[in-house]
């Protein structure tokens, strides 16, 4: 599995205030899974993590860039900061 793309918003979301924006959200040992907000699937195909160095981790196993899933349920996406992910 690639590793997660970080995501620098402006107004910095939580892990907790992602999750409550989203459906189907259950617990797996090291991820939270949810159902992707860009795209109709059987099962959840949103894998969410946060680290206390990266902050929160998106991916999506369907391919979904982590900057329109955050677009897509309220959130702006800062511009990149040099070296980040």
């Amino acid at each position: 599995m690639p590793r997660p793309k970080t995501i620098a918003t402006t107004a910095r979301p939580t892990l907790a205030a992602i999750l409550d924006r989203l459906y189907g959200v259950h617990r797996t040992a090291a991820w939270m899974l949810a159902f992707c907000p860009l795209h109709f699937s059987l099962g959840p195909a949103l894998l969410l993590r946060e680290s206390p160095h990266r902050g929160v981790e998106l991916y999506c196993i369907e391919g979904c860039a982590p900057e329109a899933i955050l677009r897509a349920i309220g959130f702006v996406a800062a511009a990149p900061q040099k070296g980040a992910l």
